[in-house]
């Protein structure tokens, strides 16, 4: 089992409407201080033998810190993953995630707007972010490097008229060789 990673905290670069760690960012100061040292010492002492990078969002970390950490991660257990938001993949990091054997997590609450709670500030950025998820799990699969799905369900994505939308989705991702993704049902941690 693989050890999650927050070398940035909270940070993210999404505000979606249900995050679980909205709590968090509260009080975290967002610092972009962090030691790769530190963090490579800590997975050691884990001695999980894997680490998933997570956040907020990973992918905030400069590229050279990320990549740093994934060969480290290559040469002692063979292999890396990480959990992101998919906003900030290009093709870069796509050949990064071949080289230095990757998993991908991305989290996604279905295509267009179901996707709208997964928000970027304003509805048309948070649809231009959504497309281009979608277009980058595309290009993932075209590379053989089929992503997990995370999908959190809500009357915005899993009510009665929304469904069928969500299940020909569910289907192009099976198309597309997407062999695993997990349900969540929205969960209300406070009033708000």
């Amino acid at each position: 089992m693989a050890i999650e990673v927050t070398p940035l905290g909270a940070k993210c670069n999404l505000r979606c409407q249900y995050c679980y760690q909205h709590p968090l960012r509260a009080t975290d100061p967002f610092s972009a201080k962090y030691d790769l040292n530190t963090i490579k010492s800590a997975i050691l002492d884990a001695g999980s033998g894997a680490f998933c990078l997570f956040g907020g969002e990973p992918l905030l970390m400069k590229r050279e810190d990320i990549e740093d950490l994934w060969a480290w991660g290559l040469s002692l257990f063979g292999r890396n993953s990480i959990q992101t938001n998919g906003t900030l993949i290009d093709a870069d990091l796509i050949k990064l995630f071949r080289r230095y054997r990757v998993t991908v997590g991305i989290s996604c609450d279905g295509p267009g707007e179901l996707n709208d709670a997964r928000w970027c500030g304003n509805l048309q950025a948070t649809r231009r972010a959504t497309a281009k998820v979608e277009q980058t799990i595309e290009s993932l699969c075209r590379e053989q490097l089929h992503p997990s799905l995370i999908v959190t369900l809500s009357r915005l994505n899993a009510a009665a008229e929304r469904l069928p939308a969500q299940h020909d989705w569910i289907r192009r991702l099976d198309g597309l060789g997407i062999r695993r993704v997990r349900l969540h049902l929205l969960e209300v941690d406070n009033e708000a």
